[in-house]
């Protein structure tokens, strides 16, 4: 249900800002190299 939702919904969102921002990261990377 939506508590569920609500509970697992910050985690899931950090986690994928956190890969997001490393691909992000190590494709800057990898275009400047």
């Amino acid at each position: 249900g939506t508590g569920v939702l609500c509970m697992h919904a910050p985690f899931e969102i950090t986690s994928k800002a956190d890969i997001y921002s490393t691909y992000l990261a190590y494709r800057t990377f990898y275009q400047e190299g």
